[in-house]
């Protein structure tokens, strides 16, 4: 490392502070608060309906998805109360892995970490004012506290062999579960 065919290749330098984290098999997830309103989607979806009760009573949306519900709105409303919801930091938008299984028992992907309900890890923040992403630090102050950040592996400075080394870890979320990879920030 680096080399020809590497996807960033002289992005870290030797020495250099990195965090290795344990890279979560599942589906992508993103939600919060922005202009004082929740939010919830898949990678490129919003999932959220936030027509009033009368409207989502007469015509409820239909939801077409691989895995037959909406299971980002499902874990999104069974994590948190209106009153959390609310409390959640305004224009920051969290960025997470969903994984486990669905309410109708299919598996999020093929990795479940021994979850039978479905999971989130939280991985990554964007302020909508700022438009920047948050540091770790600050991912880590600002989620909520009943939530969390993938398994950290690693914190130290950056060598090159520690990808294959922290590559070859199993997972820290379940016991007998291979770790699908890791992510270096």
């Amino acid at each position: 490392f680096p080399s020809h065919d590497s996807k960033g290749p002289g992005l870290f330098t030797a020495g250099e502070q990195v965090i290795f984290t344990e890279k979560v098999h599942g589906s992508g997830i993103r939600f919060g608060r922005v202009n004082g309103r929740s939010y919830v989607g898949s990678h490129r979806t919003t999932k959220s309906d936030h027509r009033n009760w009368f409207a989502r009573l007469l015509a409820p949306r239909k939801v077409s998805s691989y895995y037959g519900a909406d299971i980002y709105s499902e874990w999104f409303d069974s994590t948190f109360t209106s009153l959390e919801q609310k409390q959640l930091p305004n224009n920051i938008v969290f960025y997470g892995e969903i994984f486990g299984v669905t309410p109708n028992g299919k598996k999020v992907q093929d990795l479940t970490y021994g979850r039978n309900r479905l999971s989130v890890v939280v991985f990554d923040g964007y302020g909508v004012s700022s438009k920047s992403w948050l540091s770790y630090q600050d991912l880590c102050d600002l989620i909520p506290k009943h939530l969390t950040t993938p398994p950290v592996k690693y914190v130290g400075p950056f060598g090159s062999d520690l990808l294959k080394t922290m590559s070859e870890y199993d997972s820290s979320l379940a016991e007998d579960h291979l770790m699908e990879g890791i992510v270096l920030s």
